[in-house]
């Protein structure tokens, strides 16, 4: 059986719409939607645990399910570039995203074509991945996820969780900075999270979040503690909070260096191409 014999049914993907309606404007976050994503994030790795060894079969709508040879079938039949095709137009219409869950539309916040999307493998698994920046939402509203189309039950799921426009790279790794930095390092560093792609279970799960103090922009803490010169031997004016499996430390500028370079040497960044959400866009998306 072909795809164009059956109509697929995804998990939270309605039929196929032929206009885009309006939805949200932009806004911003408060850091403390960074804790907020933490959580969302650990919600989906923990959703995962769940879902990891269980399977599945394609559902379809004019024959049933079958077994053996003829599941299979269906299964290399199906283009994923269609699904998310189909997938794009449900949200730019119903305003569902792919997983089935509401995206809070209120068109009070302008248009749903102000969105964003890309389909690339940027986690390389040798699929591609369907990416949405959502921004035309309230400030809780505003995010960056990245779905996965499992072939082995005929849905898309949820692989990440952020704010818009985070970074990809070759190793798995996304930087996500927070949305707002109000730190003690000012504009000389940017606080982020960092997630690494966890293949077995097909998501992105949380390293460590990033954060800093300069000297030079406040010699005392918010509880008015004097900078860490002990930890600053080399008289950087700088130093770095890592959190890690919930435990903060705060190490030199040496010291970062070092943990930083363990990630991020001799990798490269994914360069995504984003389109907006429209009509033309989404038809573009073309069959393999």
């Amino acid at each position: 059986m072909t795809i164009k014999r059956c109509t697929i049914m995804l998990l939270g993907i309605s039929a196929i719409a032929t206009q885009i309606i309006a939805c949200g404007n932009p806004g911003s976050q408060d850091k403390t939607d960074n804790s907020i994503m933490q959580t969302k994030q650990s919600d989906i790795e923990k959703s995962s645990e769940d879902t990891t060894d269980k399977k599945g079969d394609l559902k379809v709508s004019d024959e049933g399910t079958e077994s053996g040879m003829d599941k299979q079938e269906a299964a290399d039949d199906v283009d994923i570039n269609d699904i998310y095709k189909a997938a794009l137009y449900d949200f730019a219409n119903n305003h569902t995203f792919p997983d089935g869950s509401d995206c809070a539309y209120d068109e009070s916040f302008g248009e749903m074509s102000d969105n964003t999307f890309a389909i690339s493998d940027i986690d390389n698994d040798g699929s591609a991945e369907l990416i949405i920046n959502y921004i035309t939402a309230p400030v809780s509203g505003q995010v960056m996820n990245v779905y996965d189309y499992n072939e082995d039950n005929g849905s898309i799921s949820l692989e990440l969780m952020e704010v818009p426009q985070a970074e990809f790279y070759s190793n798995g790794l996304v930087k996500a900075m927070w949305s707002h930095n109000q730190g003690l390092a000012g504009d000389s560093f940017w606080p982020y999270n960092l997630y690494k792609y966890n293949e077995e279970r097909k998501v992105y799960e949380l390293v460590a979040s990033v954060d800093a103090w300069n000297l030079s922009y406040a010699a005392k803490d918010f509880n008015g503690n004097s900078f860490p010169k002990e930890i600053d031997k080399e008289n950087a004016g700088i130093v770095y909070y890592v959190t890690e499996n919930g435990a903060e430390n705060i190490i030199s500028k040496t010291d970062y260096d070092k943990w930083y370079n363990s990630y991020f040497s001799a990798v490269e960044s994914i360069n995504v191409s984003y389109v907006n959400l429209t009509k033309e866009n989404i038809e573009n998306v073309t069959s393999k």
